[in-house]
């Protein structure tokens, strides 16, 4: 008797077994992702440039200034929709001007979507096991993505809206009524978040017309008018900032093509195992006589968070971070794969076994990665006691919030800055010449900036007209700040 046979015989030995691995893993991993948001979450620390500019957005809308306004050397917005800015903003109002509260808008956001994710593996599978599995491996994908599932960024409000708008609109199908309202309201929410929610928006809403039953147009229809006033709304009432930060300065940036083959790369040195299950399952579900609808509707909503995170990948600053809307649909199709082979004692359910396994070991990360180098916290206390000793106006365009934050005045953001430069248009040549003519005027009494960054190209005029600092007054101040370069006018 050969060893498959020998584990066929004693097969329920071996699922259970499987069941009770899978099911500690996804524990796990929940478990892990609450506790390191938990400690993360109030850490006076920056794990991505980005958290401080959000922070900083707040404090400038709480201030009374409009969100989207013309670009300056003060305030420059960042190119998403506004939800994540006003759903912080209501948290900061109620909680205090702090990075944990932010943080906490996005580790609630991740939650939900792993409850959703959950919710609709059971929906389709009645099976609690894999409804855990689905949300525990969503979990795991966290050191997978670069952890962004709790910075204080748009992505989870983003990943979360979108996932809520795709469950919606399937439910819809089903049973119209409520689903069809939440459905809207969430696929609006979604790209108000963030542009490329209209990609499985949008794919998703065709999905339904296709299905041509009354609550299914009704569904699609509704999400497409909601969207589409979501979007035209504040060009009719004047605001035409709006379009020109969210669609035509992004629109005159390049592709890169070279970023594709970057996504591929890290899809699949950190998601192989789970790009594999998730093709596994569309085929089952393809393969089934019933059930076609629910399986083009998981085929179409994969490769929809599938484009949806290779489009910034194509533009400029494609990070890590866009493999989340990937792993939604790898954790649900896994959860998806988990319950539609609980009772099957085939070979393919072994190797349905062995390759969850698999996967939750490599995705597995060290907990320690997660937290902030020895340091660090060290070093932004002192970032910030410098800022204090500096005199205003500072310009100091790679720090949004700690200037802020030790009571100084605040910089336009580098990063949409440069989306902004980049353009080359006429409000673009316009920032520019403010920036050149504020270096030739020398406003700034100080100038901060990271050592590595090529600052003649990227700061034109600055070393013409402002030089290191050394004494003046502010002795001690280069080594104290480590990281960053002072800069004070020449005379």
């Amino acid at each position: 008797m050969s060893s498959l046979d020998l584990i066929r015989k004693d097969y329920t030995k071996w699922q259970r077994l499987a069941n009770v691995l899978m099911a500690l893993c996804a524990a796990y991993y929940i478990v892990a992702f609450v506790v390191l948001a938990s400690i993360r979450a109030f850490t006076l620390f920056e794990y991505n440039g980005i958290e401080g500019f959000h922070l900083a957005q707040v404090h400038w809308l709480l201030a009374g200034n409009p969100l989207y306004t013309e670009p300056s050397l003060e305030y420059v917005p960042i190119l998403y929709g506004p939800l994540y800015a006003y759903v912080s903003s209501a948290f900061v109002f109620i909680l205090g001007e702090h990075y944990g509260t932010l943080r906490l808008v996005s580790l609630l956001a991740t939650l939900g979507t792993q409850i959703i994710l959950g919710w609709m593996v059971w929906r389709k599978t009645r099976s609690l096991l894999g409804a855990f599995v689905a949300a525990g491996l969503y979990a795991g994908m966290y050191g997978a993505t670069g952890f962004y599932y709790d910075m204080a960024r748009v992505d989870a409000l983003y990943v979360f809206l979108t996932t809520a708008a795709a469950c919606a609109i399937w439910v819809a199908s089903e049973k119209g009524g409520t689903a069809t309202f939440i459905a809207a309201v969430a696929a609006t929410g979604a790209v108000l978040t963030k542009q490329t929610a209209l990609l499985p928006v949008v794919v998703l809403c065709l999905w339904s017309l296709i299905l041509n039953t009354k609550k299914t147009r009704a569904t699609a229809l509704l999400c497409l008018g909601s969207v589409l006033a979501s979007q035209t709304i504040p060009a009719f009432m004047g605001n035409s900032w709006f379009y020109y930060y969210l669609y035509k300065v992004p629109s005159t940036h390049p592709l890169f093509m070279s970023n594709f083959f970057s996504f591929i790369d890290e899809s699949t040195r950190y998601l192989s195992i789970g790009l594999i299950l998730t093709g596994v399952v569309l085929f089952l579900l393809l393969k089934k006589t019933d059930g076609k609808k629910n399986a083009f509707f998981f085929l179409l909503l994969t490769l929809a968070m599938l484009v949806a995170g290779l489009v910034p990948y194509l533009k400029v600053g494609g990070e890590i971070n866009n493999l989340m809307p990937l792993a939604v649909v790898i954790a649900l199709c896994c959860g998806l794969t988990v319950g539609m082979t609980r009772k099957s004692k085939s070979r393919y359910s072994l190797f349905v076994v062995f390759a969850l396994l698999c996967f939750n070991i490599q995705i597995f990360y060290l907990p320690c990665k997660a937290l902030p180098a020895p340091g660090a916290l060290a070093q932004t206390k002192t970032a910030i006691k410098v800022f204090r000793r500096l005199e205003a106006p500072i310009f100091a365009p790679f720090q949004a919030y700690l200037p802020l934050l030790a009571g100084k005045n605040g910089s336009a953001f580098w990063m949409p800055t440069t989306d902004i430069l980049r353009a080359k248009d006429e409000l673009g040549n316009l920032l520019e010449e403010k920036l050149r003519r504020a270096f030739k005027e020398k406003r700034f009494r100080f100038v901060v900036l990271p050592n590595n960054i090529p600052r003649k190209k990227d700061f034109p005029y600055l070393l013409k007209n402002y030089r290191p600092a050394n004494s003046d007054g502010v002795n001690g101040i280069q080594e104290a700040i480590g990281n960053l370069s002072i800069y004070v006018p020449r005379e």
